[in-house]
């Protein structure tokens, strides 16, 4: 068991009280972090709207059944973490994402004189708190700088966001903690490229959104692959949005019916891991993103990623991968095309990125270090 300060008594809240769970990379980070938590010494609870995938072993779940943010709504949560927080009295309750529950909690305590830690994680790659004359903004980072005072500490996924929380007037810079996301080490173990019999496709994991920017990588794939025959693109995710997915298959309707574009739906377990293990390179070509924990997925099962800026995707240019902005279809059609013609450097980027993941064992001793 790595080495704290805490011992096994001590309880772990991470709190998404109005939170639906499915079986998304997206959600993993719920699940993850209690996991490491509970490894870590802790009696481990996730307090979420709604469970929708198996229940993990050895974490406590507990459903509020809300998923709404009615007035309402959040006046029933906060009794319930009232009532939950007097009768458990935890030690460390990370609180998911920006929300005003967060000062009557910490009021709370005070006033019953609880020794909790609290942290708030947010959900952004800091691009929501950059300075405008936005009322909205204004208001966002003044309460930010107020909780910079208040919390144990502010958890900010990657390096862009972090710079961007540095920058606000009067924020308490010691309270930023940057604890990226990770892939699950229960899910997937790390491999290399040549590890797996590799086939000729390049892999998409993500929702069927415009946000998603499919058609620009469906436009570059096929740029690319005009003199490479036999390659296929696999779109793995749900549609999110019917009207562009109608529209992408009718604009590319003749690579449909030649099997040349894959519209796989949603897959889990085994068989998007089966995806993973096969596919020769990983795109992910967003507009807009909040981390992109496929990315990391790709990367521990040995496939090179090529990623657009969002979501600080120029951080995993340090990890070896291939970047590119996310309105430049030519410098994608050029990579997709580098990596086709060469296994070498499939091989190349693939060892690069595996030297460079960490697994959230290293992250939960991190943020323990940074309470100490």
């Amino acid at each position: 068991m790595p080495a704290n300060n805490f011992n096994s008594k001590k309880k772990f809240v991470y709190y998404a009280p109005l939170v639906n769970l499915k079986q998304d990379a997206a959600f993993r980070p719920y699940i993850e972090i209690p996991m490491e938590m509970k490894n870590h010494g802790f009696e481990s609870y996730l307090i979420c709207g709604k469970l929708n995938l198996k229940p993990p072993d050895g974490i406590n779940i507990i459903e509020t059944g809300i998923v709404s943010e009615k007035r309402f709504d959040i006046f029933r949560v906060y009794r319930f973490t009232k009532n939950f927080l007097h009768n458990y009295k935890p030690d460390i309750f990370i609180y998911f994402h920006l929300n005003l529950i967060i000062i009557p909690l910490i009021l709370f305590s005070r006033i019953y004189h609880l020794k909790t830690k609290y942290l708030v994680k947010l959900d952004s790659d800091g691009s929501d708190f950059k300075k405008t004359n936005n009322i909205n903004n204004i208001l966002k980072r003044l309460y930010i700088v107020f909780l910079s005072y208040y919390v144990s500490g502010i958890i900010i996924e990657n390096t862009c966001g972090l710079q961007i929380l540095r920058d606000i007037k009067f924020i308490n810079k010691s309270k930023l903690l940057l604890l990226p996301n990770s892939f699950s080490s229960r899910q997937y173990k790390i491999k290399k490229y040549q590890d797996e019999l590799r086939k000729n496709y390049i892999l998409f994991v993500g929702r069927i959104h415009p946000e998603k920017n499919l058609s620009l990588l469906i436009d570059a794939f096929v740029g690319a692959t005009k003199s490479y025959k036999g390659w296929q693109l696999h779109l793995v995710g749900p549609i999110d949005d019917e009207n562009y997915f109608k529209k992408l298959t009718n604009d590319y309707k003749c690579y449909i019916l030649n099997n040349k574009i894959l519209f796989c739906g949603p897959l889990f377990g085994k068989q998007l891991l089966l995806e993973y293990l096969h596919a020769s390179i990983f795109c992910l070509p967003s507009i807009n993103e909040s981390f992109g924990i496929a990315r990391l997925e790709a990367m521990a099962n040995g496939i090179p990623v090529i990623t657009s800026e969002a979501g600080c995707g120029m951080e995993f240019k340090n990890f070896g991968s291939l970047i590119f902005y996310h309105d430049d279809r030519v410098k994608l059609e050029y990579y997709i095309k580098a990596l086709i013609c060469s296994e070498l450097k499939r091989i190349e980027i693939s060892e690069k990125q595996s030297k460079n993941l960490i697994t959230y064992s290293i992250i939960i001793q991190k943020l323990l270090d940074f309470l100490e």
